[in-house]
């Protein structure tokens, strides 16, 4: 990508995430190379810099940029993949190192991640301090409608006796009523039913709606995956 925030043609080929993907990625490991043409290469477009490269040395940096059409994220956590494994073969790094590694990075996530969870499973939570172990991505959705309605009661009774539903949805999520759910859990013994018939990404999807509901930020929330 180029280091130029506002370039117009890198917005238009990473797409609607441009600044998701520029902010996150535009000095890691799988956005940056070696060409001997910098000076050449600056700010154009990808097409223009991929005819360059095909003239530079650096074959085994360059070698998954050169037969791309298109240069995005995916394309860039590939890339990233490729250089990071080969570097750890190439390093020989400890048994040891390698196994503190991954049990240190493993399963951590925020709600601003562009990951699917398809397939994935919900270990456990953190919200506002609270550490709490679930079995699934639907308690965790209870869970976290527990712990705010232990900090304002009130919030999710006045949406439930409303039969509350999302903006962009057609779906009642807080209820009074279960039968106007479809597997509709209660929070806690307060009466109020959660919408729980959902997916792994719908249920995080849910929980940011519910954080901006008590005005909170997606910071106080982070969870784990098997």
């Amino acid at each position: 990508m180029s280091q130029n925030r506002d370039s117009e043609e890198w917005h238009k080929e990473i797409g609607d995430n441009f600044y998701y993907v520029w902010d996150k990625y535009i000095h890691t490991l799988g956005n940056l190379t070696l060409t001997g043409y910098n000076s050449e290469l600056f700010d154009k477009p990808f097409i223009e810099k991929n005819m360059i490269k095909v003239r530079s040395k650096f074959v085994f940096l360059n070698s998954d940029i050169i037969d791309k059409e298109h240069w995005n994220e995916e394309a860039i956590r590939a890339r990233a993949e490729r250089l990071s494994s080969k570097l750890l073969s190439e390093l020989r790094l400890p048994d040891e190192f390698k196994k503190i590694k991954k049990e240190d990075g493993s399963g951590r996530h925020s709600l601003d991640e562009n990951v699917d969870f398809t397939g994935k499973k919900a270990k456990s939570f953190i919200l506002l301090g609270e550490n709490r172990e679930v079995r699934s991505a639907t308690e965790m959705l209870v869970s976290v409608c527990e712990i705010l309605n232990e900090l304002e009661p009130d919030k999710l009774l006045h949406l439930a006796r409303q039969n509350f539903i999302p903006e962009n949805s057609q779906k009642v999520l807080f209820s009074l009523n279960s039968t106007l759910l479809t597997d509709g859990k209660e929070i806690s013994n307060s009466g109020i039913y959660i919408e729980t018939n959902k997916s792994f990404n719908d249920i995080l999807r849910t929980i940011k709606k519910i954080l901006d509901i008590f005005a909170l930020s997606y910071d106080d929330f982070v969870f784990y995956v098997n």
